[in-house]
């Protein structure tokens, strides 16, 4: 609909929008080969998508190669726009520093001295979420307040699980995306 109302108005700077797709998988390495070639062979002129911080750091990092603006639209991770940003990247959502903020509060209020355990994901968001909440909330020393990452796409989280249970923690804290929150509340 976007395209169609654009066009309709003239497009950009009196050039027609043609959205050109590729299929990330979610994976850095994928979406460096699509972007690659999106830039170098379809010569698009700005790239943007992305379902993962991952994706989006690496896109990112294509992009300022090549010097296209990337606008990443669901990437939450810091390092997105933080210590990884540059200035062809762009983001319209909040990220993990913003998203512990306000989870930290609430946090802080309610569970102050107590000892957390984090389930995080093992990759740019889930790193940077659970830094972010850690820093925030007080929960920086590792050997009180344990964690374990995770894959992303763990379908058992039995053995994480079992650990927090044996670790004893007043405070679970999954830092755990879609299917793999599923999974780990079941």
């Amino acid at each position: 609909m976007a395209v169609e109302e654009i066009n309709a108005a003239g497009g950009i700077l009196g050039q027609p929008v043609e959205i050109v797709w590729r299929d990330s998988k979610s994976k850095p390495d994928v979406s460096t080969a699509n972007v690659t070639e999106l830039i170098d062979q379809e010569d698009v002129k700005m790239v943007f998508g992305g379902s993962s911080s991952g994706v989006a750091v690496a896109v990112g990092d294509v992009c300022q190669q090549k010097g296209v603006p990337f606008f990443g639209t669901l990437t939450y991770s810091t390092a997105t726009t933080g210590k990884r940003g540059h200035r062809h990247t762009f983001r319209e959502c909040y990220d993990s520093w913003m998203g512990a903020k306000a989870l930290a509060d609430y946090l802080k209020t309610s569970f102050s001295g107590k000892k957390y355990m984090y389930v995080a994901a093992d990759y740019a968001w889930g790193w940077t979420t659970e830094a972010s909440v850690r820093k925030l909330t007080g929960t920086e020393d590792r050997e009180v307040h344990q964690g374990v990452l995770t894959p992303l796409g763990t379908e058992d989280f039995g053995k994480h699980l079992t650990l927090a249970k044996m670790v004893k923690p007043d405070v679970l804290v999954l830092v755990l995306f879609g299917q793999d929150m599923v999974n780990a509340v079941r």
